[in-house]
């Protein structure tokens, strides 16, 4: 996906929440590849409205910014499990579900981290907090403003991942 394509899709979204999620898009990536050394690729972004509900492995992580309050990451059981093993090659023995959760929540706080550097000393710099990790589709996120996210969805050799940016209640774009 171009550059054009994704300014196209966040069409009524701000300048500050345009900048934000480009340095997810960007930190996102370099993660994958150096931390799972997984190659992935952007398949579409768009602004919505997203019910916080879980499917798969989400890895939430709270925001304090101007423009965000809450960043997942969710994949398929499948792909967490996958990228476990490729973060922990080096480790022996059987990988369980404690650790494909701690890698899920390893990898959103990592991308958050590559984010934050990115916007140092811009009006988008953001704080960060402990990551969450959801498994049980049953679960629902709550308390994070209205719903409305910005949502870029990569394929990867894995699988598909979804980032989910969740705007400030306050932010200034509009769904189109």
């Amino acid at each position: 996906m171009e550059g054009q394509q994704v300014n196209q899709a966040l069409e009524g979204s701000s300048n500050s929440e345009k900048a934000t999620l480009q340095a997810f898009l960007t930190a996102l990536p370099l993660v994958l590849s150096e931390v799972a050394r997984t190659t992935v690729e952007l398949v579409e972004v768009s602004r919505q409205r997203s019910p916080f509900t879980v499917e798969g492995v989400t890895a939430t992580l709270p925001l304090r910014s101007s423009s965000a309050v809450l960043l997942t990451l969710q994949v398929a059981e499948k792909t967490a499990r996958e990228l476990a093993h490729r973060m922990l090659a080096e480790v022996p023995g059987e990988i369980d579900e404690a650790m494909v959760r701690d890698c899920a929540g390893e990898l959103v706080n990592v991308i958050a981290g590559q984010a934050k550097a990115i916007l140092t000393g811009t009006p988008e710099h953001f704080s960060i907090s402990t990551p969450t990790i959801y498994a049980e589709p049953t679960q629902l996120l709550g308390g994070q403003g209205d719903g409305t996210c910005l949502l870029a969805s990569f394929s990867s050799d894995v699988g598909t991942l979804e980032l989910r940016l969740y705007l400030a209640p306050h932010s200034t774009g509009t769904i189109s």
